[in-house]
């Protein structure tokens, strides 16, 4: 999560990018880390 972040917020300083686009795709990137073997259902549900 950390490195996920960080990798954001680089992205969002950097001139040029529409900071909503990052929200979708901070959103995706945190469902696809899945600790659960039965998917990412619990964490999609919040």
């Amino acid at each position: 999560m950390g490195v996920l972040i960080g990798e954001i917020r680089s992205a969002l300083e950097r001139r040029g990018n529409d900071e909503l686009l990052w929200i979708p795709l901070a959103l995706l990137d945190f469902l696809c880390i899945s600790p659960f073997t039965d998917g990412n259902g619990r964490a999609g549900c919040l």
